[in-house]
């Protein structure tokens, strides 16, 4: 069918909510869009009620989706995500950009298990805070077995080729949200610091940089060319400054806002950056020259 259970949406949001408040999601995958429901949730978690905007223009949030069967698409397809994929979705699934989050509710049961486990690693390696799963049970409340769902509502997608339990998920960093209902959960890897000059520590392991002395150096694991890094802006912010230890320039951002708020710059880096050093400089208009940096992930 074009929905799925409603047991587990309040367990889905308050992880997603958690996860939005740790560190901002940006972008979520919704695969098996069905009628859209998820979609919407999102689209109201994460944007309407976090961000506080309404207006299209005015969205924070990536939403994409994937759905088999293009007969299924209504105008909350069209409104709720920014882009949905009509196929196969272990076949567009390499077509979409990484996400921070994907959602695929009740959708490995259609396929076969090798191919279904196939499709979670794929997710799994295109989504950096994690994949949210479920899967019905082997049996319903009616006593009816999984295996006899054939194809419904005109869609040979919907039939159902296996049975999934906690036992497939072995292979997987599985945190349970609800029955039948799974966070399969990215580690997060951090740089390590290893220079701090003249940076001020704070509570929840966050430094303060407030001259232009001051300096923050982590070093990467090799093949590193994507970094995340949360900072604050503030009233009292000057302009952040990324670079290599030898002066090259990676990245300079602004923290100053008349409004105090999180940050996330997401930074591209050259092949071969071993290292990536932190810095501030004064900005026009502000009342300091402060950069709080939060925290700062590999991607």
């Amino acid at each position: 069918m074009p929905a799925s259970a409603w047991h587990y949406i309040t367990p889905i949001l308050s992880e997603v909510a958690a996860l939005h408040t740790h560190r901002p999601i940006r972008s979520v995958l919704d695969i098996g869009v069905g009628a859209g429901k998820w979609g919407f949730l999102l689209r109201e978690l994460l944007d309407f009620y976090h961000h506080g905007v309404y207006w299209r223009e005015e969205w924070k949030t990536r939403v994409l989706g994937i759905e088999a069967f293009e007969r299924y698409r209504n105008p909350l397809h069209d409104w709720a995500y920014d882009e949905v994929l009509y196929g196969d979705a272990t076949a567009l699934v390499d077509q979409v950009e990484d996400v921070d989050l994907i959602i695929a509710m009740e959708v490995i049961e259609h396929l076969d298990k090798e191919a279904g486990l196939a499709l979670l690693r794929k997710l799994e390696s295109k989504a950096s805070r994690g994949v949210i799963i479920s899967f019905p049970p082997e049996y319903d409340g009616l006593g009816r077995h999984v295996l006899e769902q054939e194809a419904t509502h005109g869609n040979p997608y919907e039939q159902h080729r296996s049975v999934w339990s906690e036992a497939d998920l072995r292979g997987f960093q599985a945190r349970k949200l609800a029955d039948f209902t799974w966070f399969l959960e990215r580690a997060v890897v951090r740089p390590r610091l290893v220079r701090e000059q003249g940076a001020q520590s704070r509570e929840g392991g966050v430094r303060v940089l407030t001259t232009p002395e001051g300096l923050l150096e982590y070093a990467l694991p090799a093949g590193t060319n994507k970094v995340e890094l949360v900072v604050l802006k503030h009233p009292w912010s000057g302009t952040l400054r990324a670079t290599t230890p030898e002066g090259q320039l990676l990245h300079e951002e602004p923290l100053f806002a008349a409004q105090s708020h999180d940050h996330t710059l997401r930074l591209e880096l050259p092949n071969g950056t071993s290292h990536l050093r932190l810095q501030v400089q004064p900005h026009p208009g502000s009342q300091g020259s402060e950069a709080w940096v939060k925290d700062l992930f590999l991607r």
